[in-house]
């Protein structure tokens, strides 16, 4: 039987940083793993980590609203920064309806550097 796929500091390091997380070090997840579970060689097993695409969902709060969203959908979410605050986009194929209005679509350009 084939061992399941675990995860040392390094890979948490790695999926922070990939996720968008700020300030993240191999040193930090080095240090957060000998605090927590005092030994940095300590390994999780991936699927005690990484959601279920089927039955659980991710919570995103913020302080206007509340987003529930399947981990397979995830890859529609990306936060961005605009006119110098940070938001969360969105893409949808479709019109996006609230309570019956369908919501006016804006077309935001913002000057690169």
């Amino acid at each position: 039987e084939e061992e399941p796929p675990k995860l040392d500091y390094t890979d948490v390091e790695r999926v922070l940083t990939a996720s968008g997380v700020d300030n993240v070090t191999k040193e930090a997840a080095e240090r957060a793993f000998e605090t927590i579970v005092d030994d940095k060689n300590y390994e999780l097993k991936a699927k005690s980590v990484i959601p279920k695409f089927t039955s659980k969902s991710i919570k995103i709060d913020t302080k206007v609203a509340t987003i529930t969203i399947s981990p397979q959908d995830l890859r529609y979410i990306k936060r961005v920064s605009f006119q110098g605050k940070r938001c969360i986009m969105i893409e949808v194929d479709e019109d996006a309806v609230i309570e019956g209005f369908t919501l006016s679509t804006e077309t935001l350009l913002e000057k690169a550097d």
